[in-house]
């Protein structure tokens, strides 16, 4: 679902849904408050209004103790006779209630109220003390414990909407208390919600890539990271592909470049360590000649001293002619085989020198 969003939306979208999940709590904690608060003034209005009516109910109790009193010992009547202008009457005409149950209650109050004080005005009307006791006795008294019965009936009402009222308002505590609760259950997952996404998308990818960054550390340059978002993860994600890639790729490059380099050294150094050996062959070669033409030279001055010797024999052999033949024959045959050893060393000499100007060509090149 949010895997072609980026970052910057999903964490914007998160952001939203926190602000409106925050909005809709605290417009529910302040309707629960204002719907509590609304019940406790109608609980407390109750409860005035219960007290209103026990004090109403005592001023009438009162109102009729002073007409006993007026009748049975002849005290002066001090209270409002006009039903209208006594203290409840007054309430009565001034206030007349919106419930159905307390008015149907309200308008069974007003005839016997208003034939109540009607009595009252006849016996205060007369001077006779039993008529007096007479009305009192036969009228004033039911109408009065009628009137009680009503103001009975009117409290008792009043206490049932309160106990009511105190039910509905444990109810609603309780209900509130549960949403509370499951605002707060909702809220959590929300979180968990947000984490797991983000783990998704933001915590996971970036623990992979330090995993991978480790392993490149490493110089293990074939691991990548394998990612199918086009976020900003993913756009990372790419790029250190890339730069694996072709630090591995140079990195190779420079490998094969060492290698090679390393090869052409080493094919150098054998090049070089041939080239050293055939100029050591060549030197011994040319200590070997300079050697064989030591021994040559020597062997020429030895043939050049054995002619002189042969040269000094002949001209003696000329004074000793008469050694016979035998001598000069064998004189004769030594003189051919150093003519023949003479020949030989020239050839060899002459080898020698053209072999010393080759050694001398292989010299310079090295």
């Amino acid at each position: 679902m949010f895997k072609n969003l980026s970052l910057k939306k999903i964490y914007t979208v998160q952001i939203l849904v926190i602000c409106i999940f925050s909005f809709l709590v605290i417009g529910i904690l302040v309707y629960l408050n204002q719907k509590i608060v609304a019940h406790i003034d109608k609980e407390d209005k109750l409860v005035e209004f219960k007290d209103f009516m026990e004090e109403k109910y005592v001023d009438h109790l009162k109102w009729f103790d002073a007409l006993k009193n007026h009748v049975h010992e002849g005290k002066v009547f001090d209270k409002a006779i006009d039903h209208t202008k006594s203290d409840f009457g007054m309430w009565y005409y001034a206030n007349k209630p919106s419930d159905p149950d307390e008015l149907a209650i309200y308008s069974k109050m007003e005839e016997p109220h208003r034939k109540f004080h009607e009595s009252a005005q006849a016996i205060l009307s007369t001077s006779n003390a039993n008529e007096k006791r007479q009305i009192l006795h036969n009228t004033t008294t039911s109408l009065s414990a009628e009137i009680n019965a009503r103001f009975d009936e009117y409290i008792a009402l009043i206490q049932k909407k309160s106990n009511a009222g105190d039910k509905m308002e444990e109810v609603l505590l309780k209900n509130s208390q549960r949403l509370i609760i499951s605002l707060m259950l909702l809220l959590f997952a929300l979180a968990i919600a947000i984490y797991f996404i983000n783990r998704k998308r933001l915590f996971k990818p970036l623990m992979e890539f330090s995993d991978v960054m480790e392993s490149v550390s490493k110089g293990d340059f074939t691991v990548d990271i394998k990612t199918s978002s086009k976020d900003e993860i993913g756009k990372l994600s790419e790029s250190i592909n890339n730069m694996i890639y072709k630090v591995g790729r140079m990195l190779s490059n420079v490998s094969q470049e060492t290698f090679r380099i390393a090869s052409a050294s080493e094919e150098l150094s054998a090049t070089a360590d041939e080239l050293n050996r055939s100029a050591n062959e060549q030197t011994l070669q040319t200590e070997q000649v300079s050697t064989a033409m030591t021994g040559m030279s020597q062997t020429i001055f030895d043939v050049a001293k054995n002619a002189s010797d042969a040269a000094e024999t002949s001209k003696n052999a000329s004074d000793i002619a008469d050694k016979g033949k035998e001598s000069v024959a064998k004189t004769v045959q030594g003189m051919l085989k150093i003519s023949d050893t003479v020949k030989t060393a020239a050839d060899t000499i002459e080898e020698l020198g053209r072999n010393s100007k080759e050694i001398d060509n292989i010299i310079r090149v090295i």
